[in-house]
């Protein structure tokens, strides 16, 4: 009996023992903070692209489609779309809203330009049969039909099976990770726009504040540069208003006139400046794609510093090296509408615009009528088609905003090996239903296309060999 109560005994103690160790062991562990710099060499391991050898993928510039391309009138369509089909993976930016008017339950936004691309339920089918399987949906269009139509878009492409990013019911989900599981590999998305108005970005909630629906959007602080002549001129400006019709300046070097920062520089030309905070919340979402994927694509829209320009902007080339440093496998820029140049980076490519892959603007309808008197027409008057037409084709209606490439990659241990590009031209001198459906581009202007990029691409390092009708890049 004695020795049964101390076998009781011992295995009582050796519990509370052991109660002690774990309540200690458990405490200690609560006290270690864990961040991104204890995972560094694991992180590490998991930068290099994680597919087979020879995976390819094809990267298109913006898309502004109306309704679903005609394949009997466009041949030449139909031709490239085998550039798309046999990589292994097809994205390109949708710029543009999924919506049946006729049923629609939101209303068109006033906070948009006098150009609100629209497509109908079908495009969405189209653009599967085309041989997308990503898309970005991050954009300065994304909002054009507010939250509805920016949720109705996205449920489009759910609908057939269309990875897509960008937009989301808050900023959580807007700028979280996408994934596209496939033969090839786990393909991951994350796509995020610097040119949106302010109530288009995302917000998540607060307490009993509820969130909004909106974009993975990154706000951008801008300074006009100016030299001393041209500042002394709008000192003299501003001292010149109405007292308290323009906002006190700062206390450093610059003048606030009118909503626009200015400050004394060496050259005339703008300087951006991105959100720390922004920054910080999109390069995590990266970094978490990459952990969870094999390969990772990161879209950039960016207007910046305007859709004329060749060049990106300042900020432009250091985001898009943070954004590989942080894990993307390719970063795919778009926005201008025009072709800029091309990056190599640690064996990563980064396109800072592929210029317009379909660019449709004139067989859009029905318009609000607001764009009317934005746009200085009467709907007794104008066709939706006319008023674009006479509008906007003028403005845009230039080779430059014609002429694209695709872009196919391949890659091999973990790094691009090669750059297949192959030019574009979008039919400008078509009638309007067809004007701005891509075609194979001929000899000569291929030619041209290729040495544009030449041009632009020399200034970051990238060497393009123009072959006939194709360009290449290679790993060396």
């Amino acid at each position: 009996m004695q020795e049964k109560k101390t076998n009781i005994g011992s295995l009582i103690s050796i519990a509370v023992a052991i109660l002690i160790v774990t309540t200690v062991f458990i405490a200690q562990a609560s006290t270690v903070t864990v961040n991104s710099k204890d995972l560094d060499k694991d992180f590490s391991q998991s930068l290099e692209a994680n597919v087979p050898e020879g995976f390819s993928i094809a990267t298109a510039g913006d898309m502004m489609l109306t309704h679903p391309v005609p394949r009997s009138s466009n041949p030449g369509f139909v031709g490239l779309l085998n550039w798309i089909k046999n990589a292994d993976v097809a994205f390109t930016n949708f710029e543009s809203s999924l919506i049946d008017m006729r049923h629609f339950s939101g209303f068109a936004q006033a906070i948009s330009d006098s150009l609100r691309p629209l497509s109908s339920p079908g495009v969405a089918a189209d653009l599967k049969n085309m041989g997308f399987d990503m898309v970005s949906l991050a954009g300065n269009h994304s909002a054009d039909y507010g939250p509805e139509g920016m949720l109705e878009t996205r449920q489009r492409l759910d609908k057939v099976g269309i990875v897509h990013a960008g937009t989301g019911r808050n900023l959580s989900s807007a700028g979280a990770t996408r994934y596209l599981d496939s033969t090839q590999g786990r393909i991951s998305l994350v796509a995020i726009t610097t040119t949106f108005d302010d109530v288009a970005k995302a917000m998540d909630p607060l307490g009993e504040a509820p969130g909004r629906p909106g974009v993975n959007g990154l706000r951008l602080s801008r300074e006009v540069h100016v030299d001393s002549k041209t500042m002394s001129a709008l000192h003299r400006l501003k001292a010149s208003l109405p007292e308290g019709s323009t906002q006190p300046d700062s206390m450093d070097d610059t003048l606030l006139l009118l909503g626009v920062t200015y400050r004394e520089g060496q050259k005339f030309g703008f300087d951006y400046e991105m959100d720390k905070e922004d920054l910080a919340r999109i390069l995590k979402s990266v970094r978490q794609g990459k952990l969870n994927s094999d390969f990772l694509v990161v879209s950039i829209h960016s207007h910046e510093p305007g859709s004329w320009s060749e060049e990106p902007a300042n900020f432009l080339p250091e985001l898009a090296r943070f954004l590989v440093d942080a894990g993307a496998d390719i970063v795919v820029g778009h926005g201008p509408h025009i072709l800029r140049g091309i990056e190599i980076y640690h064996g990563k490519p980064i396109f800072y615009s592929l210029g317009n892959f379909i660019f449709q603007i004139s067989p859009q309808e029905p318009l609000a009528y607001d764009i009317y008197k934005k746009l200085r027409g009467e709907p007794e008057d104008l066709t939706d088609a006319e008023l674009l037409q006479k509008r906007i084709g003028p403005y845009v209606e230039k080779d430059i905003w014609y002429e694209s490439v695709i872009a196919v990659t391949k890659f091999s241990d973990g790094s691009f090996s090669e750059i297949e590009l192959y030019p574009l031209e979008l039919n400008l001198d078509k009638p309007m239903v067809n004007r701005g459906i891509p075609q194979p581009a001929s000899e000569e202007v291929a030619k041209k296309i290729l040495n544009r990029l030449v041009r632009l691409s020399e200034k970051f390092g990238t060497e393009v060999e123009v072959q006939g009708a194709k360009g290449i890049i290679r790993n060396r």
